[in-house]
This record gives C-alpha cells, sequence and structure tokens, in this order.
C-alpha cells in the first residue's frame, strides 16, 4: 500500500504543473503534450542505446591478431584478441609498483607471430601480467591510440623493441563498450516522468485513490446535508445554460438551493486569449448542480494534489442543468 501510495504522490505532485503546461500552448499544441512526446522520445533513445549496449557486450569468439593488423576496419569495437604477450618491451607512464605490479598506465605489445606487428594493450595496474611471451587471449574495446604514447613513438615511425606498432587503434583490456548507468537512469526517469504526466493528463489533474470498493455510509447524507465548510471540486461545472467547462480542484462551498437541488458553486475568473488577444472572459460565479436524490458510486479515498493528501469522495450525478450523468471528486479543503 505504501508503495501505491507513493505513486499517487508522484503523480500529484506532477498535476499542477501538468495543468499549468496544459493552458501554455506551441503552435497550438499544448506545452504538456510536447513534454510527454519529448520524455517518451528521450525514453525510447535510452531504451535503444542499452539494447545496442547489451548487443555489443556478447560473448564473443576469440580471433586471431593478424584479421585485426590486415588493415580491415573491425566489425565491433568490442574484441577478443589472440596474440604473444611482449610483457619485457611495454611502455609505462607513472611510478613502477611493488614486484609483480604495474604503473598507474600501462601498454603492452601483444604481437601476431606470423607478421611481427603487434598492437599495445592498455592494462589495469591490477593486472596479473604473465611471463614475456606467453600465449594470451585478451577482451577489450578498441580505442585511438593515447596521445603520450603516440608521441613517443612516432620519431621511431610507431616501431617499438623491433616490432611494428598498429598506429590506429589500441586495446583497453577489460572495458566494455559504452555505458548503461546512464542509459538505464536517464531512461528510467523519462519513462517514469512520461508515465505520470499522461496519467495526469488522462484523468484531467484529477489523481484520485480510493480506500474502498463500496460507497462509504452517510456519502449520500453529506450531499443531502450540505456543509458551510469549504472545499475543493473538481468536475464540470456551468457559468451559464451554454457555457460549461471542467475545472480541478477548485474552491468551493456547497449550497442547498430553493428549488430542493445541491449545488457546489465556486467563483472563477477564467479568460481566453489567441496571440495576446483576449476572446473571451467568463468571470464569476460557477455552479455543479446536482439532483436529489441522483448521487450513485460514491467512493471515498484521496485526492493528491501537489504535496497536498485530501479526504475526497469521488461520485457520480445527474446534472440539472443537462439532465445527464457526470462525475465529480470533491475534497475537504
Amino acid at each position: 500500500m505504501a508503495i501505491v501510495e507513493a505513486v499517487y504522490r508522484v503523480v500529484g505532485a506532477l498535476a499542477p504543473i501538468n495543468q499549468r503546461l496544459w493552458r501554455l500552448r506551441l503552435n497550438m499544441v499544448p506545452a504538456n503534450v510536447l513534454l510527454i512526446i519529448g520524455l517518451g522520445t528521450g525514453a525510447a533513445v535510452c531504451w535503444h542505446n542499452i539494447g545496442r549496449v547489451l548487443e555489443s557486450r556478447r560473448a564473443l569468439e576469440p580471433e586471431p591478431l593478424s584479421a585485426l593488423l590486415s588493415g580491415k576496419r573491425p566489425a565491433r569495437n568490442y574484441v577478443s584478441l589472440q596474440g604473444r604477450l611482449v610483457s619485457d618491451a611495454r611502455i609505462a607512464f607513472g611510478q613502477e609498483g611493488a614486484a609483480g605490479t604495474l604503473a598507474a598506465l600501462t601498454w603492452v605489445p601483444l604481437q601476431d607471430e606470423a607478421t611481427g606487428k603487434a598492437i599495445l594493450v592498455q592494462l589495469a595496474a591490477d593486472y596479473a601480467l604473465p611471463g614475456n611471451g606467453a600465449d594470451v587471449t585478451l577482451e577489450g574495446t578498441l580505442r585511438p591510440i593515447a596521445s603520450p604514447v603516440s608521441r613517443q613513438l612516432s620519431p621511431n615511425r610507431f616501431v617499438h623493441a623491433g616490432m611494428p606498432i598498429e598506429r590506429r587503434f589500441m586495446l583497453v583490456e577489460g572495458r566494455r563498450p559504452g555505458s548503461l548507468g546512464g542509459s538505464i537512469t536517464i531512461g528510467s526517469v523519462c519513462a517514469i516522468l512520461a508515465l505520470a504526466l499522461a496519467w495526469a493528463t488522462l484523468s484531467r489533474n484529477v489523481i484520485f485513490m480510493a480506500d474502498g470498493d463500496t460507497p462509504a455510509a452517510g456519502t449520500v447524507a453529506f450531499f443531502d446535508s450540505p456543509s458551510p465548510e469549504p472545499l475543493l471540486v473538481s468536475g464540470t461545472l456551468a457559468f451559464d445554460a451554454k457555457t460549461r467547462r471542467f475545472f480541478a480542484h477548485m474552491p468551493a462551498l456547497m449550497r442547498r438551493m430553493d428549488t430542493g437541488d445541491t449545488a457546489i458553486i465556486s467563483h472563477i475568473e477564467t479568460s481566453s486569449t489567441f496571440f495576446g488577444v483576449k476572446r473571451t472572459e467568463h468571470s464569476g460565479v460557477w455552479m455543479l448542480g446536482i439532483r436529489p436524490g441522483s448521487i450513485t458510486e460514491a467512493q471515498t479515498g484521496y485526492v493528491f494534489w501537489g504535496h497536498r493528501k485530501l479526504r475526497a469522495t469521488r461520485f457520480r450525478y445527474v446534472s440539472t442543468m443537462t439532465g445527464a450523468s457526470e462525475r465529480a471528486v470533491v475534497a475537504t479543503a
């Protein structure tokens, strides 16, 4: 239950933002719709990148070094190479560690015995270096050769210890391609925000969590005996016989009309503009009229709006203005 409520709280926190963005139009399209599309696209791109990274990290079949040094561009950067590790010809930058350990940055030639050519392999300081001339299979990612090493090898035309060194790239041993952490984090955040904003949009920013499936005792009596306590109403309110509009979380009061109908009234100032020019204005008293005895499907629960959690009732009623069955939510302010 705590997890479910946490989800409702997140969506409820975004509801006021989503409502404000809905009023902002860019080329006649609501800004929140554009934001949802942008977040969804970002999530799709991130998860696509995750798929590509996972695909590039699949189990590799070791290949001879001669295939890489033949001049062809490798099909992928993550490779598994077989060759002879010439540890006595290593290039190191940084202070040598204790016996059997490497410097902070160490490059060791991996030589192809058939051609005598070699590629430099960047090894970590904790790599257990085998004896000189050992046949090994190394996995890692191909990267452009490091600048300090390139500058050191350039005067000798990339010949080191009598071995021609591949100058296009080197192998970073143990390095896997791509970043999963960043893509997963960004993709998840974008997906959660997009789903939360879409939920808020589809529910008209009324995030209601029921605490039971059966009508609460006294719910109908609550509407039959209006209270002077301030409320927050979410539903379709009428300004006059022709003007009706959905509002969410508007301060209101419940009153009993002379006709016997129950009315929820709210003073609202609203207008619409087009390119800065005010087209319509309907400011004044808006009303939600409830026909007596028409309350059905009443549920008690909570409404989440911003950082607030409010006790609320969701119900269906018959409108006195249209005679149609409609739904509304009333929360205690």
